[in-house]
């Protein structure tokens, strides 16, 4: 009886295969051969070529019909390609790594072994890693790949609070690297060194070797003072204060100089002419300046007769002051308003000792009962 056709599976190989790698699901004694009919039994040792075979089985010396199995013989891919050194910032995994080729695998060796999950997180420093490709199902060689990991640390820096203005210029940090500034915690543009600040959260970065660190938190407070209200000039009586100049504000602070140098004290007594600087204040923060100038309208007539006269101007020590009638005081004030010296006297002629006053220039105002005048002397 002849044997039915052996069984047989489909073959794939990768690079190179012979006979010998064939085998029959079910039957005996199979014989491989090129044809479907006639020919000649291949050789165990014979090289396999992608295409149609032929196996029959042979079973109490009959041999049977010829079964087809395909056979396909893929070549194996060469390594993929792959970058020189490889350089990654502060966090990368092995799929980050740029290789070119079909369904890459890693290793931790070049041959043999681990196999390496792509999502595996690099380390810092450099390391080495080995990727093969499949292709066809074949697997190829591997190829070496260097890798570089730089991190860079997050910068340290404090809270900022800034009065009335700032700009991204002036927050200053001290950093390992190149500084830079985010108004977002994510993506977004770096911010200009002349953009204006406001109050909120900032984002600060630094750069060494060209790899930025992640972004960290700064809070800045920009506080607005508002200049104090008021007339730049304003008129007053003879004896009335800086309490009495019509200037609203909050916690308003008065100074006799533009550049805020020297404070005077609201009980100041006025001077024709004189300008006085008021800033406002909240906490440490100082507003604007307004600047007052002051003009005097007299209370009382303001003594034009040629018999009032002081002298000698400059003094050198005793001021001799004289009028027809009763002078009944003598006050001093030094250019800032404050009264440095007092006198009462009753006499039509006053000698008025200023040799303890420091050389400079004061106001000088005399009074009667009923009048006043007020004038500069220079003491030498």
């Amino acid at each position: 009886e002849i044997p039915v056709a052996p069984t047989a599976d489909n073959f794939t190989f990768c690079g190179s295969a012979t006979v010998a790698d064939l085998s029959v699901t079910s039957g005996e004694m199979p014989m491989w051969y090129a044809t479907e009919t006639g020919g000649e039994v291949l050789a165990m040792n014979a090289a396999l070529a992608t295409g149609m075979y032929y196996v029959s089985q042979t079973v109490n010396g009959c041999e049977s019909p010829r079964a087809m199995v395909e056979i396909t013989v893929n070549e194996i891919p060469a390594a993929p390609t792959a970058e020189g050194l490889q350089t990654f910032c502060n966090a990368a995994t092995l799929s980050n790594i740029a290789v070119t080729g079909e369904n890459i695998t890693w290793y931790d060796a070049l041959v043999g072994g681990s196999v390496v999950d792509g999502d595996m997180a690099l380390t810092e420093g450099t390391s080495v890693y080995y990727a093969s490709q499949t292709v066809n199902g074949c697997e190829g060689a591997r190829v070496a790949v260097a890798v570089v990991l730089n991190v860079t640390p997050v910068p340290a820096s404090a809270d900022f609070a800034f009065c009335n203005a700032a700009t991204v210029a002036d927050l200053d940090v001290t950093t390992t690297g190149t500084p830079q500034w985010y108004d977002v915690e994510v993506d977004g543009e770096p911010l200009a060194m002349d953009a204006a600040l406001a109050t909120g959260t900032y984002y600060l970065t630094q750069t060494i070797n060209g790899c930025e660190s992640a972004r960290v938190a700064v809070n800045v407070e920009i506080t607005v003072v508002a200049a104090p209200a008021g007339e730049a000039t304003q008129e007053f009586v003879a004896g009335e204060t800086i309490a009495d100049l019509e200037v609203e504000g909050n916690n308003v602070m008065w100074y006799s100089d533009a550049e805020l140098t020297v404070m005077i004290e609201t009980t100041t007594v006025l001077v024709d002419g004189t300008t006085y600087y008021a800033v406002s204040n909240n906490g440490d923060c100082a507003s604007e300046v307004l600047a007052v100038t002051v003009e005097e309208v007299l209370k009382t007539d303001v003594v034009t007769d040629t018999k009032f006269t002081h002298y000698p101007n400059p003094v050198e020590d005793v001021l001799n002051i004289e009028y027809k009638e009763n002078i009944t005081s003598v006050v001093v004030y030094n250019v800032l308003g404050q009264m440095v010296m007092e006198r009462t006297v009753n006499a039509t002629n006053v000698q008025l000792n200023m040799s303890t006053l420091s050389a400079g220039t004061y106001i000088v105002r005399a009074a009667t009962d009923n009048k006043s005048t007020s004038f500069k002397v220079v003491k030498n």
